[in-house]
């Protein structure tokens, strides 16, 4: 009778246990749920911000670097080398990390700008007029990079950022051309731009 109820005391504990690994590997598979739990929440988070990035065209040697969020655009404007007058061509970045051109602007008509709508494929584009300026919207481009001659003496392109940022890419190089294009922001990049903003 005692074994008899040695043995079911024995079940009894046997049932109430909870089986745990060894300590070692339960600390290794513990450490590998949060590490990837951690990996997903970065990678979630810095999925709203990209780097635009210009570079030299010659060299690759980047020239010029701003992170933003993926709402946040930027403009390209030069001086037109006919008119003189500014022209500006504004840019989104898609979710597919491509430069969209979305809209031009400028003031005063010249060679190679628009002077109505234009239909080419499958792009139609609305010509505005806005008091004293014109608008062009509805453009379909998407790029993967642009490819833009940087005009030395006239034209002076410049980028403007949304936060007010100018950047004179004459200034910033001696090549008359650059690549801009849109790079995910990673992990590396990431903390190297938060390092230099502190």
């Amino acid at each position: 009778m005692k074994k008899l109820a040695l043995s079911f005391h024995n079940k009894l504990k046997m049932k109430n246990r909870v089986w745990l690994p060894s300590r070692p590997y339960f600390l290794l598979i513990i450490t590998l749920i949060m590490s990837l739990f951690l990996y997903g929440l970065v990678s979630f988070y810095l999925d709203r911000y990209i780097i635009i990035q210009v570079s030299d065209y010659r060299t690759d040697k980047i020239i010029y670097n701003k992170v933003l969020t993926r709402q946040e655009g930027f403009t390209i404007q030069f001086t037109h080398s006919v008119s003189k007058q500014p022209v500006k061509e504004l840019y989104k970045i898609t979710v597919d990390n491509r430069l969209a051109l979305e809209e031009m602007r400028f003031n005063h008509f010249s060679a190679n700008l628009p002077v109505d709508s234009e239909i080419a494929g499958s792009e139609t584009t609305e010509f505005i007029i806005d008091g004293n300026s014109y608008r062009v919207v509805g453009f379909e481009r998407k790029m993967d990079e642009l490819l833009l001659a940087v005009g030395q003496v006239i034209a002076n392109h410049h980028l403007i950022f949304e936060d007010n940022t100018e950047v004179f890419l004459s200034q910033k190089t001696e090549n008359s051309l650059v690549i801009i294009k849109a790079v995910p922001l990673s992990i590396g990049k990431f903390l190297i731009w938060r390092w230099n903003e502190i």
